[in-house]
């Protein structure tokens, strides 16, 4: 080993097996890098663990998220029952007359319950029993009681008591209703004016089909379609409030068509409430009599899935 300067003035230790100075500087310039590849290397290891650990985070957020719509809203069933009650008011849109009096609307009530069996996500089929009541109210409506005028029938009676100048529309004899202008034409004092209401009760089996629009967290929306037959379970025909007796035109059988709407939201796992408005048009209710087919419906209930 030996000592020289170097151009700068500075004293150089140069190694005589080693060689040149210039092989020190690269052997410090290599052990300088060395260091630096261990830095770096740590640098990188680091910032991997904390990549790592990010998106282990991530991942875990997502998992939860996937999880969490699982735990708060309950698997698919493929069946469901519900129970319902509502009210309805059967419409004369038509403006159809009954003895020359326009028929009026009138309010009634339906219950029942239903089986619904899902298909897919979209389309479900339901059915199920039903008792539902159609009813109109006929205003100014002229009558003859013929049991309290018996003795006192004119010529022009007799015709009205044989009924060769209107059909009858109750089972009950001693009441004849005719026209206004039948009225006028008989000129009779035996006259009088009311208001009938009619009634008629059916246990209905409808059959639907419903398409979901909408279903989101624990609110659904579907509308539904399809058709219903009825057996008639109660005939009864009222003037002034007082029962005489049943509509004789009534048919034992109807058919008709419906469509609604049900919003529906879900309060505890299987259990859910709904309200749903809708429509019904029923073909027959009466042969020779017109009569309001067309029914506005709002129903609300409780459906449970299993």
């Amino acid at each position: 080993t030996k000592s020289d300067v170097s151009p700068t003035g500075k004293a150089v230790v140069i190694d005589s097996k080693n060689g040149s100075p210039e092989n020190l500087i690269k052997d410090k310039a290599v052990a300088s890098n060395s260091k630096s590849d261990v830095l770096l290397t740590g640098q990188d290891s680091i910032q991997l663990a904390v990549l790592q650990n990010l998106e282990k985070t991530i991942a875990e957020g997502k998992s939860k998220k996937e999880e969490e719509p699982k735990s708060v809203v309950p698997s698919t069933e493929k069946w469901s029952l519900e129970v319902f009650a509502g009210v309805a008011n059967s419409e004369n849109l038509k403006k159809e007359k009954t003895l020359g009096n326009v028929n009026g609307s009138k309010q009634t009530n339906a219950y029942g319950v239903k089986t619904n069996y899902k298909l897919n996500k979209k389309w479900t089929v339901s059915s199920g029993v039903k008792i539902n009541e159609l009813g109109q109210s006929i205003a100014d409506v002229s009558y003859m009681d013929t049991s309290n005028t018996s003795g006192l029938l004119s010529s022009s009676d007799y015709l009205i008591k044989n009924v060769t100048t209107v059909s009858q529309i109750t089972n009950n004899s001693n009441y004849v209703f005719v026209t206004t202008n039948a009225k006028n034409s008989l000129k009779s004092d035996n006259f009088q004016t009311g208001n009938i209401d009619q009634s008629l009760k059916y246990i209905e089996i409808p059959l639907e089909v419903s398409y979901a629009l909408f279903n989101r967290n624990k609110t659904s929306i579907s509308l539904n379609t399809g058709g219903v037959v009825g057996k008639l379970i109660s005939n009864n025909l009222y003037l002034n409030g007082t029962s005489i007796g049943s509509n004789s035109d009534a048919n034992d059988f109807i058919y008709g068509s419906l469509l609604s709407s049900t919003l529906q939201y879900r309060i505890y796992k299987k259990t859910h409430i709904f309200v749903e408005p809708g429509m019904n048009y029923y073909i027959n209710p009466l042969n020779n009599q017109s009569f309001n087919q067309f029914q506005w419906a709002f129903n609300f209930g409780l459906n449970v899935s299993f």
